[in-house]
């Protein structure tokens, strides 16, 4: 029987969720633990580690810096809300 092709939203929470991961682990390695994603909030030592990871990481010419600026760290607060920013950008895994 033949696979049903995903929907629309599916693919894109696919992708979301597959852009969390990496982002998931970018947090990990750039905190020097592993991220809990669920109980904690990067503080300033943090995501002076972070922004400039997950720059580099996706924008490494730095042609979107409006989204590194400081009125948007609050997307940093978790690495969901930052996926969806990021996917709604363009950006993907």
């Amino acid at each position: 029987m033949a696979r049903k092709r995903l929907t629309k939203e599916q693919k894109r929470q696919n992708e979301i969720a597959a852009l969390q991961a990496r982002l998931d682990d970018i947090y990990s390695g750039a905190t020097g633990r592993a991220w809990d994603n669920e109980n904690e909030w990067p503080g300033l030592e943090e995501a002076s580690r972070i922004v400039p990871a997950v720059r580099t990481l996706f924008d490494p010419d730095n042609e979107r810096s409006y989204l590194w600026q400081g009125h948007n760290l609050d997307s940093f607060e978790c690495t969901r809300k930052l996926a969806e920013r990021l996917h709604n950008k363009g950006f993907r895994a």
